[in-house]
């Protein structure tokens, strides 16, 4: 367990998750798809039912400079523990979806108990994983870019010395070249991963005039 796969969520689950094995799954899909998404309904036969039906908006928190909550006393605005990360917050990664940790926390407390495991199909920046690690819940992550994979490995090692086990990354030189055609810039930051190093200019994609990424190290005083 403690596991990060990468890929395709749905082929993972497929593939590596055994049927009813998961205690919680909490996602978060991709931000602005600019897509609706349809619930499929059952009838009393169990038969997928014709009539459409779309999921509904569970806000959480309202955008910045607003008073809206969901949790709390609406006359003191939005509990603290929830609050929309601001750029300054030590825990923020960067981004746009990222949830608080004490969002996490809260859900992850209210629907899970110890050793139970986690599941989060689209772990992003991994504030499921690091909320299921602290509250000692067993948990699996996947996703789809190398960049997330390699960000909750850093957390992971960096805030509890764990190392978490990968799946899915290239372990030989072929599956690098495969990697490499398929998609460069996955290929890019797999292989910085590998040298411990950090992608230049974040994880945007673009030029990098040369540069792929940086390695920090202590020159010490002399």
């Amino acid at each position: 367990m403690n596991t990060l796969y990468y890929g395709d969520n749905l082929q993972i689950l497929r593939d590596h998750i055994k049927d009813e094995s998961i205690d919680l799954i909490y996602l978060d899909p991709p931000f602005n798809s600019q897509a609706i998404y349809n619930i499929l309904y059952k009838e009393p036969t169990g038969k997928l039912s014709d009539a459409p039906g779309v999921s509904y908006q569970d806000i959480w928190a309202y955008q910045p400079g607003t008073e809206g909550c969901v949790y709390g006393n609406d006359l003191i605005g939005i509990d603290h523990d929830i609050k929309w990360l601001s750029t300054k917050d030590k825990e923020r990664f960067g981004y746009p979806t990222q949830k608080p940790e004490g969002l996490l926390a809260r859900i992850i407390n209210t629907t899970s108990k110890k050793d139970d495991i986690v599941l989060d199909p689209f772990c992003g920046c991994g504030t499921t994983i690091v909320v299921a690690q602290n509250l000692k819940r067993k948990w699996i992550g996947t996703d789809i870019t190398h960049l997330a994979i390699n960000l909750i490995k850093r957390c992971m090692r960096g805030m509890f010395n764990v190392k978490p086990k990968v799946v899915g990354r290239p372990v030989d030189l072929e599956g690098a070249k495969d990697l490499a055609k398929i998609n460069r810039y996955q290929f890019q930051w797999w292989a910085l991963d590998l040298i411990d190093a950090t992608p230049y200019e974040g994880k945007k994609k673009g030029k990098d005039t040369g540069i792929d990424g940086y390695i920090y190290f202590n020159v010490g005083t002399n």
